[in-house]
């Protein structure tokens, strides 16, 4: 399949309340400016239903993640908090052990 440009069509996914979660072909030219006007649906239409649905579900995933965010965030602060309350109280560590797992609790959160 190729596109008025005589290129390869990409696959597209609408988020129009007519047709959320739809994947669609469209020329690989249209978000630069040179429209061919390619279009062809990849999925077949959806039900009502289903319209009312994915929104909901698109829009709970999106506060999830933004809740997980939080939480990691969180969840950093209190491993290094805890890194920094150990190394106060044991007199016996050397300094060079507190960046050690300063620089450890890091790397957790990087993956």
């Amino acid at each position: 399949m190729m596109c008025y440009c005589n290129k390869k069509p990409i696959l597209v996914v609408a988020w129009i309340a007519d047709n959320p979660g739809r994947r669609f072909y469209g020329c690989p030219n249209y978000w630069v400016g040179q429209k061919c006007r390619f279009f062809q649906w990849r999925d077949d239409e959806i039900c009502e239903r289903v319209k009312v649905l994915i929104p909901q579900q698109r829009q709970r995933i999106i506060q999830l993640e933004a809740k997980l965010a939080e939480c990691k965030k969180r969840e950093k602060v209190a491993v290094v908090g805890s890194a920094y309350n150990i190394f106060q109280h044991t007199t016996k560590l050397n300094p060079n052990i507190f960046i050690v797992i300063i620089k450890k609790s890091k790397s957790m959160f990087t993956k």
